[in-house]
């Protein structure tokens, strides 16, 4: 999927990980992507976005743990005063 929506190059092979570069092949609101793997497990390690103003973020991602079952009440959203909010499950 990715190859037929970004052209992507090798930007480097060392230390058990590959980075590649990705061009988007459309307009996009970003200039390019990077993502940096693990060689090994296939884990994505870090990201990088370049946007069309110059600008450079990367985020890397440390101490990854997976197959964890947080409790739901970790994820408790309360809408702010005077927001509307639309119930989509009384939709269906």
């Amino acid at each position: 999927k990715l190859e037929s929506e970004f052209s992507i190059t090798l930007r480097e092979c060392r230390d058990g990980q590959v980075e590649l570069d990705l061009l988007p092949k459309q307009s996009a609101s970003y200039e390019r992507l990077g993502l940096r793997a693990d060689l090994e497990t296939g884990q994505i390690v870090a990201t990088t976005i370049a946007d069309l103003f110059g600008n450079t973020t990367r985020v890397v991602f440390e101490d990854l743990r997976f197959d964890r079952k947080p409790a739901a009440s970790n994820f408790r959203f309360e809408a702010p005063a005077g927001v509307d909010v639309i119930d989509l499950d009384e939709t269906r």
